[in-house]
C-alpha cells in the first residue's frame, strides 16, 4: 500500500467518523428536546399532585378527573423517557 492510498483511506475513515458524530449529535439534540418536554410534563404533574394534596388536606373529596390527569401525565412522561432512551441507544449502537 502506498503512502497516498494510506492517506486516502485514513481520510475516508475520518470523514465517515465525522458523519457518525454528526448523526449522534443530532440524536443527542433530539433527546435533549424530549427530556425538556418530559421535564415540563413532570412539572405539570407536580402541580396537579400539589393541588390534589391541598384538596385532600382541606377535606375535599378527590375528583376522578384529577386522578386521571395524574395517571395521564405519568404515562406521557414514561413514554417520552422510553422513546428518548430507545432512540439514543439505537443511534449509539448504529454509530459504533
Amino acid at each position: 500500500m502506498t503512502l497516498t492510498s494510506s492517506l486516502d483511506q485514513a481520510s475516508s475513515t475520518i470523514h465517515d467518523a465525522g458523519l457518525r458524530i454528526q448523526s449522534l449529535q443530532s440524536t443527542l439534540d433530539g433527546t435533549k428536546r424530549d427530556l425538556a418536554q418530559t421535564q415540563e410534563e413532570l412539572a405539570r404533574l407536580a402541580l396537579v399532585l400539589d393541588t390534589y394534596a391541598a384538596a385532600t388536606e382541606a377535606g375535599q373529596p378527590a375528583e376522578g378527573n384529577q386522578l386521571r390527569l395524574i395517571s395521564g401525565a405519568l404515562a406521557a412522561a414514561a413514554q417520552s423517557l422510553t422513546k428518548s432512551s430507545d432512540a439514543l441507544r439505537d443511534d449509539v449502537i448504529a454509530g459504533i
